[in-house]
């Protein structure tokens, strides 16, 4: 039996072509506030460059969420208040593992 390893990882600029084409094959993607849709790469990395520019601000933290090293969704923190220890969470799970 294979053993499964979820992580995350930091958003990064090179994920840009995969998180790409994983959106753009997402019926519900759509349906979220923050991420663009349809997506095309130089949409994916203007919205990368957004993310780090709030994350550098600390206002936001971003990761991608990968199965056995392959990118399987998104999950974010923003609106970061450390004073009221407060955070929006939102994440954001390819088709194929959506609901698993």
């Amino acid at each position: 039996m294979k053993k499964e390893k979820i992580t995350l990882k930091k958003l990064a600029h090179k994920d840009a072509k995969k998180l790409s084409d994983l959106l753009n094959a997402s019926k519900d993607v759509c349906l979220t506030l923050d991420i663009p849709y349809p997506q095309s790469i130089a949409k994916q990395e203007e919205y990368l460059a957004m993310i780090e520019q709030l994350q550098k601000r600390e206002m936001n933290r971003s990761f991608t969420i990968r199965l056995d090293k392959e990118i399987i969704g998104i999950i974010s923190f923003k609106n970061i208040n450390s004073i009221d220890r407060y955070a929006d969470v939102g994440y954001w799970m390819c088709e194929e593992y959506s609901g698993k």
